[in-house]
């Protein structure tokens, strides 16, 4: 089985300003009524016996302005199945930050018992791990561990990105359907003026799933979603080999017909990373 990956792409450009702090100012009640019905959904224990976590929720809604700067929300809500498996409450954003400023919304863990245990303000780390190569300065990590987290907890953390195109006129994004561990829901939305084009390019998609997003509009927007159920995890070993055949990189002012083509080949984040 390949690992599941879509690349999208669309033209568009616009200056973003955000000075907010790194967290707050997004929290929600738990649990919510989107994560209490997948809670009500959750598979018997022994459906996955080797799987360390299981991914509750995988969610990534995304609204592009129209000249192409974008917010991004991005949810992950992670129950611990094993010992193995407390290591997704490490958690670590790489981000760029000149074009890019990232907020936390909420961090939490949730316990067997039910307890509710917030990360402090004081457990963010903004870290520039390239600080020796001048050339990568502008990339950083800001990295938290949820507190108290043990087999049987619930992971639950959201982020924002509020972020300026790598090149002017022209958004692209990628995002992973399939992790090392299974999914129950994945929900991938892109918003976007209706009067621009977006190009997608579904990568090995699971047997029987159609990659197809639904398109509908909401005023004077195009909406783009996608959603999955019941993924299944990858194999280590095919989620560390590249896929057959080569990768294609092509800029969209190499066709000039295509309003933005991007493919993109890359392996899903490690345990506890996401990037941004």
């Amino acid at each position: 089985m390949r690992r599941f990956a879509l690349a999208v792409a669309a033209i568009a450009c616009l200056l973003a300003s955000c000075t907010a702090p790194f967290l707050g100012g997004g929290e929600r009640g738990w649990p919510d009524a989107q994560v209490a019905e997948l809670l009500r959904q959750l598979p018997p224990e022994g459906k996955y016996p080797d799987a360390p976590a299981l991914v509750i929720l995988d969610q990534d809604i995304i609204e592009v302005f129209p000249e192409g700067d974008y917010e991004r929300r991005c949810r992950t809500v992670i129950k611990v199945l094993k010992e193995a498996g407390k290591g997704y409450g490490d958690v670590s954003l790489g981000f760029n930050s000149r074009l890019q400023r990232v907020r936390i919304l909420h961090a939490r863990t949730i316990t067997p018992d039910g307890r509710v245990i917030p990360l402090r303000k004081n457990a963010i780390k903004v870290t520039t791990p390239y600080s020796d190569y001048p050339e990568y300065s502008d990339y950083k990590e800001l990295a938290f561990s949820l507190p108290g987290v043990e087999v049987g907890s619930v992971i639950d953390y959201e982020f924002c990105v509020e972020a300026e195109p790598y090149i002017k006129g022209h958004f692209s994004r990628r995002a992973f359907f399939q992790w090392s561990k299974p999914v129950l829901f994945s929900r991938y939305e892109i918003t976007m003026p209706k009067d621009k084009e977006l190009k997608y390019l579904a990568l090995h998609p699971p047997k029987g799933i159609d990659p197809s997003p639904l398109i509908s509009h909401r005023g004077d927007k195009k909406v783009y979603l996608w959603e999955f159920r019941d993924l299944p995890e990858v194999p280590m070993d095919e989620y560390l080999t590249p896929p057959r055949g080569g990768v294609h990189l092509q800029h969209p002012r190499d066709d000039p017909g295509a309003m933005g083509r991007v493919l993109l080949l890359v392996a899903p984040p490690r345990q506890g990373q996401d990037r941004t």
